[in-house]
């Protein structure tokens, strides 16, 4: 008897089932998978592929409505890792059947529970975007001058920073603003 091969699903249709997958709480490797992938592409681009705009708006979307159900907001959701980085160590006991916050025998002052809090913030950070990799770095400026400009939106004058330490050379700007996108200067010693 010959086997049936699946037929090929479509590029969208392998997002939406990763998406769905993403959502039951797979890995972002073993998410493709499921999808139809190939292990070697899942392997390989599964992060990246989780990434994408169409799959991140597919879960946003699912999120947004499950929470307008429950008639709950999205700060529900962050709002625990917020009050965690405050989190205290808690003691338990098993035989009494209580917990109790734990607190420094002389001090009286609660002690930290530093796992639980550095874990939350980590989450935060995530949350918010995450560490920059060395690669989203910018360049250090180069060595010698840097000049800044900047334009007042409103006037379209050119102003000098305010607040930075300008060298023993000056930039001041000359004559008026003639809608040219470089404004004209000149260097004078100061």
């Amino acid at each position: 008897m010959k086997q049936s091969k699946k037929p090929k699903l479509s590029r969208k249709d392998r997002q939406i089932k990763t998406a769905k997958n993403l959502g039951k709480g797979l890995s972002p490797v073993a998410a493709m998978i499921e999808a139809g992938y190939s292990e070697s592409y899942a392997r390989s681009q599964g992060y990246a592929v989780a990434k994408r705009p169409y799959i991140r708006s597919l879960l946003t979307d699912a999120i947004e409505r499950v929470l307008a159900e429950q008639n709950k907001a999205f700060d529900d959701i962050v709002r625990p890792f917020v009050e965690a980085l405050d989190a205290p160590v808690i003691v338990k006991s098993h035989t009494e059947g209580i917990a109790c916050v734990a607190k420094d025998p002389e001090t009286q002052e609660v002690i930290p529970d530093h796992d639980t809090r550095m874990k939350a913030a980590t989450h935060i950070v995530n949350l918010m975007g995450g560490f920059p990799r060395e690669v989203e770095m910018p360049a250090p400026p180069p060595k010698g001058l840097t000049v800044i400009i900047n334009k007042d939106g409103e006037s379209g004058q050119v102003t000098q920073p305010t607040n930075r330490v300008v060298d023993r050379t000056k930039i001041q700007p000359t004559g008026e603003d003639t809608g040219d996108t470089m404004p004209k200067v000149k260097f004078t010693k100061g």
